[in-house]
């Protein structure tokens, strides 16, 4: 599936806890750095994992597992049995199926033959007269070290292209749902049909963002940036002050995106990033600290960490309502230990909209996603010499 791996470079360790380390080096074995993005098989065999509600209201997690299976084995992607996946993840008290930790990646292959896992992430699911539905999947290899392949967010909302009086206008959250999986599995079957053109870098044609979306306040330090040639980053879960549950993790999943398509970036699997945490005991109220950079450097192997604070996230539930999204970021050298570099960001979402709606964002998770991949243009834009958006 991919090429030679290479030798981990020799890292100098910080004034890390011995004890600490120790222990949590042995679950952080798998996350070794990687040459490149591996190609696809021609044929493989997908695990769909069971979605993770991050939706802050019920939806009907067995019925989308099941869309999804059936999605991909109509684009003729094989598709491991349920009862298989089940039985596995029952084996390794797997309760957790929002991320792949390199452990669990490893036995997936090794027990169930499967090649990839899908997790999928319901981030809104909103069943009423004016329904919204917006998910986050992304396909992750299995094997030696837990990677990500692909990734894609899809919004769907009642409200848009209605057509003539309205007759096409989506009432059902169901409706929606068939399209939202039908668009992410396209996106599946894209990567495995193109496996060395279709790994969603950024390239001629990719989205930019608009400049409404840009950051309100950003800085970068001076000196020299992080790593040389292929960099990686870890994604860290953001601290929740916005009050809308799950809002951390609704951010963090948009920078895991918007970074793992960018050229010269490979981003750490959130669960890999999960699985290093929760064994080291890292998670804060506050976040990641500057000197715990030290320990994620060991750990994961990681150039850069990337942290940050919510402190708005409004749904904006109903038609007439408009969302709205406001948080921090900061990107830190794991080596010099160093802010490389900080940014404040928010807006609404009719934000520079006037005529008749054209452009406005109706879900807070679209939003996020144009504030987020204005944050890396500006973070990484220059330093990989990709064209930026006026």
């Amino acid at each position: 599936m991919r090429g030679r791996l290479e030798r981990r470079r020799p890292r100098s360790r910080g004034p890390v806890g011995a004890v600490v380390l120790a222990a949590a080096l042995a679950f952080a074995a798998g996350a070794s750095r990687a040459a490149g993005p591996p190609d696809l098989p021609a044929e493989g065999v997908v695990a769909v994992l069971p979605p993770e509600n991050l939706g802050g209201s019920p939806a009907p997690l067995a019925e989308i597992r099941g869309a999804f299976r059936v999605a991909l084995e109509e684009r003729s992607i094989r598709v491991l049995d349920e009862a298989t996946l089940d039985s596995f993840l029952a084996s390794r008290r797997l309760r957790h199926t929002g991320g792949l930790s390199a452990e669990a990646a490893k036995a997936l292959l090794e027990e169930t033959g499967a090649g990839f896992a899908l997790i999928t992430s319901v981030d809104l699911h909103e069943d009423s007269p004016h329904p919204k539905v917006a998910m986050t999947s992304r396909l992750v290899s299995a094997g030696r070290e837990a990677e990500i392949v692909w990734m894609d967010s899809v919004d769907a909302v009642a409200a848009e292209s209605p057509g003539l009086l309205g007759m096409h206008r989506a009432g059902d959250a169901g409706v929606l749902r068939e399209r939202v999986i039908v668009e992410l599995a396209d996106g599946v079957a894209a990567r495995f049909r193109e496996p060395t053109g279709a790994s969603g870098k950024v390239g001629e044609g990719a989205p930019r963002a608009a400049r409404r979306f840009r950051p309100r306040t950003f800085h970068r330090s001076p000196g020299p940036a992080p790593g040389e040639g292929r960099i990686r980053v870890a994604v860290m879960p953001f601290r929740n002050d916005s009050g809308r549950a799950d809002a951390g993790n609704l951010v963090a999943l948009q920078f895991v995106r918007r970074l793992a398509a960018w050229p010269g970036v490979e981003v750490v699997e959130p669960g890999v990033v999960r699985e290093v945490l929760l064994r080291a005991r890292l998670i804060q109220a506050e976040g990641i600290s500057l000197p715990q950079a030290d320990l994620v450097r060991e750990l994961l192997d990681a150039d850069v960490v990337v942290a940050g604070r919510v402190d708005e996230w409004r749904d904006a539930p109903g038609d007439g309502l408009v969302p709205s999204v406001s948080f921090s970021a900061r990107g830190i050298d794991t080596r010099t230990r160093r802010v490389v570099w900080a940014s404040t960001t928010g807006c609404r979402g009719d934000r520079g909209v006037f005529f008749f709606g054209v452009g406005r964002k109706r879900t807070a998770n679209a939003l996020a996603a144009e504030i987020v991949l204005g944050v890396v243009e500006r973070a990484l834009g220059e330093r990989r010499g990709a064209p930026r958006s006026e």
